[in-house]
């Protein structure tokens, strides 16, 4: 089951693990996680699917791994499992090509185009180092100006400086996580959280866009004060400075509209992340459709939400 206070998908870094059939892609995989999560095997085309997985990965942090199929896998099924391989490219935040007989092929050039064609970070891994040198796959790597590292994953040579090698992709990159609040609030702001404390509210704990919207407050060295829909005109009296944002459950965002004055902003979680996980600015052009709506013109009202599936 997954954790109620899980990072979620859009804050982990997606690495995915590509290259030849018996390269030691899931090999690799187990080793800079530091454990078997992905099953092992001498026999090609162990890997069939794509398998993504959650982890943990010190020093980087939430990520999530994609073991895939071996890009050359033959056969009409094979040529399914190297579609699915492809797929996975767009999911990714770094491709980390594996490559385990020290040689630089066709497919590589495949993977690699692939993945530069989406402006994917890159790293080639040379594994197998405890077996052969890779000086031939070392070459061709340096010639295309990629970033490499060699390794073993029999041994763990060579793993921790490939986790270096990500971190420093991902802070390159940017792919570090975003500010749920950026251009919202600064350094010292004061942000009014506004949750319903009922029936429906789980016991013992706020729900986790509260959790994540409190944590995202204090990494922006502001500060956050948690009141009940019930308290928020009395809170608002005793602040010295009235707060930089409000932040209201959707819920009772028109009692706090009611209540909140209009010099103050005021959004509700789920608008926050709208903001930073979908295209905010293409769902308003979306509401300004409804101006220009004819007499039996229909109207698609979805709503993607766990309480209603």
């Amino acid at each position: 089951m997954t954790s109620l206070n899980e990072t979620p998908r859009g804050m982990r870094v997606a690495i995915a693990f590509l290259g030849r059939r018996n390269a030691g892609k899931s090999s690799v995989l187990n080793a800079l996680v530091g454990y078997d999560l992905a099953i092992v095997s001498d026999v090609p085309g162990t890997t069939t699917d794509p398998v993504s997985k959650n982890v943990e990965i010190s020093p980087l942090g939430p990520c999530m791994v994609i073991d895939t199929a071996g890009i050359d896998d033959e056969g009409e099924l094979g040529e399914k499992r190297r579609g699915k391989t492809r797929e996975v490219l767009k999911d990714a935040d770094v491709g980390l090509i594996i490559v385990g007989d020290g040689r630089w092929t066709s497919f590589e050039e495949e993977i690699l185009a692939g993945l530069q064609a989406k402006s994917r970070p890159v790293i080639v891994v040379v594994n197998k180092i405890d077996k052969c040198s890779g000086k031939e796959v070392i070459k061709a790597v340096r010639e295309r100006g990629l970033d490499y590292a060699a390794v073993s994953a029999v041994t763990g040579e060579g793993i921790a400086a490939l986790k270096e090698n990500i971190r420093g992709l991902k802070n390159i990159t940017g792919l570090e996580s975003p500010s749920l609040l950026a251009g919202l609030i600064g350094a010292g702001d004061l942000v009014l959280l506004v949750t319903p404390i009922d029936a429906g509210a789980p016991k013992g704990r706020l729900i986790l866009p509260q959790v994540q919207t409190i944590r995202d407050i204090l990494d922006n060295q502001a500060l956050a004060l948690v009141v009940k829909g019930t308290e928020l005109k009395g809170a608002l009296s005793k602040l010295t400075e009235p707060p930089a944002l409000v932040i209201a459950d959707s819920q009772i965002v028109q009692e706090a509209a009611a209540t909140v004055p209009e010099s103050i902003p005021l959004t509700t979680f789920s608008t926050v992340f709208s903001r930073f996980k979908g295209d905010l600015t293409q769902l308003v052009t979306g509401v300004k459709t409804i101006d220009v709506l004819e007499e039996g013109d229909k109207v698609l009202i979805a709503e993607a939400c766990t309480h209603h599936a």
